[in-house]
């Protein structure tokens, strides 16, 4: 089963890649679901069932008042409805799905569940990846910042279900942009990717720390603060504990008391206080949906680019003493 499950993770991480690469090998990819699909382990040993309804619905009348985001993600089911029939449930989830966000720091985070029909043609499989590339785009216009766009999965992943994907606190708490409410899961271990992610991310730190590679621009400063807020959850995981991220933290410190978590609550002030201009908020998202993904994605660029070469607010000194102490934290997770 260890197979089959480092060949899940490596067919989605193809599909994700595929999903935001103009001219990418649609018939390849299939080639991979479809061998994928054999190789599924039959019956439901090494998994349990969990059946979860996605709490919220999305409103855009009365959700519009609330924060512009929530106008974007409008134009963002709009582009969508049209293919609607490749996705199973169309997933916000996160601070714009529990209305906890902080209007100057928040990303939006999805789950689209795409249906396995989907792959039955490249020309399926095409049209599909060009109506996400553009639906993706409007990521921007909540975050410049933003260091994704939108995230998939299959169905197939629903009947071999690993939570390293994402925890299935996060579909229970997510809104509901299209498809159904309702899924079902069957859950399997997924110890080994658990430790993978941890050992990833301490990686990065410490290979920043071994060059002296401090972030320089709020693009990349937002990247490491992102990946520290990751690691409360990360440490319940690899206990076998999956809550909501934003309860993440306090039940952390109430289970690892003896880990210092000083960096993440200073990295937390930071974010509380984050500013950045967003010039793509400027752009009719309407309009540019209509342009080709070309021009779009060029003036999403071009604007973006103000906000990321930007510098973070804090003195290089301040970037470089938390970069460590991320390090560090890091590299107690990942020590067995």
């Amino acid at each position: 089963m260890e197979e089959f499950n480092a060949m899940q993770v490596s067919f989605n991480t193809a599909l994700r890649i595929f999903m935001k690469s103009p001219g990418a090998d649609a018939a390849a990819l299939i080639e991979q679901f479809n061998h994928l699909k054999r190789m599924r382990p039959t019956g439901t040993h090494g998994t349990h069932p969990h059946i979860v309804t996605v709490a919220h619905r999305f409103d855009p009348a009365g959700l519009s008042a609330v924060s512009p985001a929530y106008r974007i993600l409008e134009v963002m089911r709009d582009v969508v409805l049209p293919i609607e029939r490749y996705v199973h449930s169309f997933i916000v989830h996160g601070s714009y799905a529990t209305q906890d966000f902080i209007s100057s720091w928040s990303d939006v985070d999805t789950m689209i569940v795409l249906t396995d029909d989907v792959f039955n043609s490249a020309e399926t499989l095409l049209r599909v990846q060009k109506t996400f590339l553009k639906a993706g785009l409007l990521c921007y216009w909540i975050d410049p910042l933003a260091h994704h766009q939108l995230s998939f999965m299959t169905e197939l992943d629903l009947t071999w279900y690993p939570q390293s994907f994402l925890p299935l606190s996060s579909f229970e708490q997510g809104m509901l942009l299209l498809g159904q409410p309702r899924l079902q899961f069957m859950v399997r271990d997924d110890a080994i990717e658990r430790k993978a992610i941890v050992e990833r991310f301490a990686g990065r730190f410490k290979r920043k720390v071994a060059a002296n590679d401090w972030s320089r621009t709020l693009y990349d400063w937002k990247n490491d603060l992102a990946h520290i807020f990751l690691l409360p959850s990360l440490l319940l995981q690899s206990a076998g504990i999956f809550v909501h991220k934003k309860d993440s933290f306090s039940e952390a410190e109430r289970r690892f008391s003896d880990i210092d978590m000083r960096p993440i609550r200073e990295a937390t002030r930071i974010m509380r206080a984050w500013d950045t201009s967003n010039f793509v908020r400027y752009l009719p998202p309407r309009l540019m949906m209509r342009l080709p993904y070309k021009v779009a994605s060029a003036a999403v660029r071009l604007t973006r680019e103000p906000s990321r070469a930007a510098l973070p607010a804090q003195d290089p000194s301040v970037v470089e003493r938390l970069t460590r102490e991320f390090n560090d934290l890091y590299t107690y997770a990942a020590t067995p």
